[in-house]
C-alpha cells in the first residue's frame, strides 16, 4: 500500500477480520479510518507514516486483547489525535492499558 495516493477516508466492511503488517503504511494522505468489530488481528506498523491521520474509529464495544497494541498501530502518524470509541467504553480501554488521553466516546 505505499504510496497510495488519493485515499483520504476508509471504514472497512465487516468482513474484513485483519488488517495485514504495513498495510496502510505511508499512506499520506489518509485522515480517518473506521475499523470493524470483527477486526481482530492488526499487524505492526499498519500506520506508520500515515502523516495525515488525525483519528481512527474502533466500533469494538469491548476492549479485545488487541487494544493493549493500539500505540504500535500509530507509531509514525505524527497527526494522530484520537481514536473514536463506543460511548460507556472508555474503562474497558484503560483497563488495557491504552492511555485515556487519546479516547474520545461517541455514539457510533
Amino acid at each position: 500500500s505505499y504510496l497510495c495516493t488519493g485515499l483520504t477516508s476508509i471504514t472497512l466492511p465487516d468482513s474484513v477480520t485483519s488488517l495485514g503488517n504495513s498495510c496502510f503504511e505511508s499512506c499520506r494522505g489518509l485522515t480517518s479510518i473506521t475499523i470493524p468489530y470483527n477486526v481482530t488481528s492488526i499487524g505492526s506498523r499498519c500506520f506508520y507514516g500515515c502523516t495525515g491521520l488525525t483519528e481512527i474509529v474502533l466500533e469494538w464495544d469491548s476492549a479485545s486483547e488487541i487494544v493493549s497494541y493500539l500505540s504500535n498501530w500509530i507509531n509514525g502518524a505524527s497527526s494522530f489525535n484520537h481514536f473514536l470509541i463506543p460511548t460507556g467504553t472508555t474503562n474497558l480501554y484503560t483497563a488495557k492499558a491504552y492511555p485515556s488521553d487519546k479516547l474520545v466516546e461517541r455514539t457510533i
